[in-house]
């Protein structure tokens, strides 16, 4: 939801809906009622929906890369527009880090 361009989610992803690495069953058929629905997840996305709807920076800002780490997994930018800016720093790694930005 902060990434340049069109955020994309792959149907059921919001509900944690199962799937499998064989091409037949890549996505199994979609839960329609709250039962076995992760309904924390969805609530994180429609959370993250929001704050991009409400940010025009994530929208149509610029786009700049403040931080890259391979070692530790690690990365930040910044989306910037005249009516404000955010800064998204991301952690792919198991362990809590530390970046200087």
């Amino acid at each position: 939801m902060t990434y340049i361009g069109m955020p994309t989610i792959y149907y059921g992803d919001e509900k944690g809906l199962k799937g499998s690495k064989e091409w037949e069953d890549n996505r199994r058929g979609m839960i329609w009622d709250e039962k076995g629905q992760d309904l924390e997840l969805h609530g994180s996305c429609r959370k993250l929906i929001n704050v991009r709807k409400k940010n025009r920076a994530l929208k149509d800002g610029d786009f700049a890369t403040l931080h890259s780490d391979s070692k530790t997994n690690t990365y930040a930018y910044l989306r910037a527009h005249e009516e404000g800016r955010v800064m998204v720093a991301l952690n792919n790694s198991s362990r809590k880090q530390n970046i200087i930005i």
